[in-house]
């Protein structure tokens, strides 16, 4: 034990640089990114009246698609080339874009069967569940068939629950589609795939064909 305490003090300073090195990456992903990704919405339409609750999240989720692969929005996923790991990091983006709206938008909301990502809601008669996820994830299909209408059950949502899916190269893709397919979720409209993987610039994607 002496010698495994004396071996973590001499470590010190290490363990400090890794840590420090760890903020740096936090403050960058949600200050800059951040502050690019809310002015990448605000030049659209992300932010105008919504009817209800459902399509409130929806037309977010779709513009938020919109900016990631139209407008290299992508980018704001990446920390040195390095992609997001964390679900929480996108729920928090996710959060941070939501004002300007009549509907409340409550994090980690737990009605009894776990905390949802997101509920969307105008008083009780409008809820909403929006849960986001990692392709990588290794719950997929289990999250897929059942934790978004878990959730909203739970909630005494009024609308179909809506799951955003972040993938980052082609095998993260093909394996959520497969699952999807599987439990014949192929033609649902409430499971939103956003491609958040590297993108050629338009000249070098025109010449090259």
């Amino acid at each position: 034990m002496d010698v495994y305490v004396g071996l973590r003090e001499a470590d010190r300073d290490a363990a400090s640089t890794s840590s420090l090195e760890k903020v740096s990456v936090a403050q960058k992903l949600f200050e800059e990114h951040l502050r690019k990704l809310v002015d990448l919405l605000d030049k659209t339409k992300f932010y105008d009246a919504e009817p209800n609750s459902y399509e409130a999240g929806m037309q977010r989720v779709q513009y938020l698609k919109h900016v990631i692969e139209k407008q290299d929005g992508y980018r704001l996923f990446y920390v040195k080339n390095i992609p997001i790991s964390r679900e929480s990091d996108l729920q928090i983006m996710f959060k941070l874009t939501w004002f300007a709206s009549k509907f409340s938008s409550d994090a980690e909301v737990n009605n009894g069967r776990g905390p949802a990502d997101f509920l969307v809601s105008y008083g009780s008669q409008d809820k909403s569940i929006i849960e986001f996820k990692l392709a990588k994830n290794s719950h997929m299909e289990k999250n897929l068939r059942n934790q978004a209408k878990i959730y909203s059950d739970a909630s005494r949502a009024t609308n179909p629950p809506i799951m955003v899916i972040l993938y980052f190269n082609f095998s993260e893709r093909d394996k959520v589609q497969r699952i999807m397919t599987k439990n014949g979720l192929g033609d649902t409209k409430h499971i939103v795939l956003i491609n958040a993987m590297p993108r050629e610039s338009a000249s070098k994607a025109e010449s090259s064909e």
